[in-house]
């Protein structure tokens, strides 16, 4: 069932990549009335660029430009893209993509491969993996969770600043040549 649903994803995008003009840069995959940049339900978003995009419902960015604010309410995927800031009630992946912002904030996971973060992040969340990918200060806001949140970084991730776990104390697993040149505060540090 997973494979047929990935496949029927895979191929609505690239439908809807190959129809691609920039007065069309998102489209919903069930369509729903649009009111401005909101878009309501599973979206895909390809070259192109836009000020700002609102989106309630998973949404798929491929070589996209956000030069404001990129609002999600559910999970985000975005792939070549760069963004100005976010604001994620869900997972955030990124793949070969770029927050330009001063401060993003993300509730839920963040995965990273091969991308810049260039401001604060704030975050919400259990687990974090930056792989091949550099940011700057990242705030984990922790709550009242049992288990302390896992800062995972690999393959040379470097975060300029600092890591600070507000609420429970955290972990930040450092692997194959990754480093932390600010301080981890109310955290330890695992080689």
């Amino acid at each position: 069932y997973m494979k047929s649903k990935q496949l029927l994803l895979t191929g609505i995008l690239a439908v809807s990549m190959a129809g691609a003009s920039l007065a069309s840069v998102c489209r919903v995959i069930v369509p729903v009335p649009q009111v401005g940049s909101t878009y309501d339900g599973p979206t895909i978003c390809h070259e192109g660029t836009l000020s700002d995009v609102h989106v309630n419902g998973p949404v798929h960015m491929r070589g996209t430009t956000i030069t404001d604010l990129l609002s999600v309410n559910g999970p985000a995927m975005v792939e070549s893209a760069k963004i100005a800031d976010v604001k994620i009630n869900g997972p955030l992946m990124m793949l070969d993509s770029t927050l330009t912002g001063k401060q993003g904030k993300i509730n839920g996971p963040l995965m990273a491969k091969k991308s810049m973060i260039k401001g604060d992040i704030n975050i919400a969340t259990k687990h974090i993996k930056l792989d091949q990918t550099s940011a700057k200060n990242i705030v984990v806001r922790a709550g009242h969770r049992r288990k302390s949140t896992i800062v995972d970084l690999e393959n040379h991730s470097v975060v300029s600043g600092d890591i600070i776990f507000k609420g429970k104390a955290g972990v930040v697993v450092l692997k194959t040549g990754s480093v932390v040149k600010g301080q981890v505060i109310n955290g330890r540090v695992k080689k």
